[in-house]
Parts: C-alpha cells; structure tokens; sequence
C-alpha cells in the first residue's frame, strides 16, 4: 500500500501539482516507498523542506552527507536515532573521532545500537576500535 501511495505522489508531481504529502501519506512512508525503489533522489525532493530526521536520512541516502550533517545539527540531540544516524554521515566524512563519540553517546542513550553497530558498514573500523579498547580495559 505504501508503494501504492507513492505512485500517486509520483504521479501528482509530474503533474506540476502543489502534493500535500503529509496528508497523502507520511513522511516516513514517503522515505520507504522511494527507499525500496533506491529513488533516493526523489524522497530528498520530497523531504528536503521538512529538515527532519527523515529528511536528513534521504539525503545521506542519496550521498548529500553535508547537507545532511547541516540538516542534523537542528534535530534532538538526545535522540539515540539522530545520533547514531549522526556517526554514520560522520564516518563518511571521515571525521572517524566525531563519530565514535557520537556513537558512544546514541549506545549510551538506547543500549541496543550497540548491536546495530555491528551490523553497519560505515561504523565498522570504530566498532573494531572500540572492541579492542574494550577489551583492553577489561585485561
């Protein structure tokens, strides 16, 4: 249904009509619809005036990471979602120091980003870091 939903978005848009996507269908739902089609592109077109956590989600997606840095910087930083999601557009940047504490800190907020951690490719150089030190400290 949700795909559904997206191609009438599609649809309108091309169109040239004014889509009111929050009544339409959500957000979020407009992010997974165009997700699964790997239309990243257009759930950036969709979600970029929002400058939300989805919003910011879409543009890494797509490979805008400064935007999306630019976009989390307005967002709860007590969200264990945007900083986890923080970590991940920091470690593409290459900025490896920034993302690990921003790891640390989303961990500390909800202890099951640990496990998600490790399942992400993006963190895995700071995850093998943080094991190791772990271990260490615990020798």
């Amino acid at each position: 249904i949700i795909v559904k939903e997206a191609e009438k978005v599609r649809t309108v848009s091309k169109e040239g009509k004014t889509v009111a996507r929050n009544l339409l269908l959500g957000a979020d739902a407009a992010v997974l619809a165009y997700a699964q089609t790997l239309d990243y592109k257009e759930a950036v077109r969709l979600l970029r005036p929002y400058r939300d956590y989805n919003s910011a989600l879409a543009l890494m997606a797509a490979g805008y990471n400064h935007t999306a840095l630019d976009v989390m910087e307005g967002l709860d930083g007590d969200d264990p979602r945007v900083c986890y999601l923080r970590a991940v557009i920091l470690a593409r940047l290459g900025m490896e120091e920034d993302a690990a504490r921003y790891l640390e800190l989303s961990i500390a907020l909800q202890p099951s980003m640990e496990h998600r951690a490790n399942l992400d490719p993006e963190l895995y150089e700071i995850v093998q870091n943080r094991n190791k030190l772990k271990k260490d400290y615990y020798e």
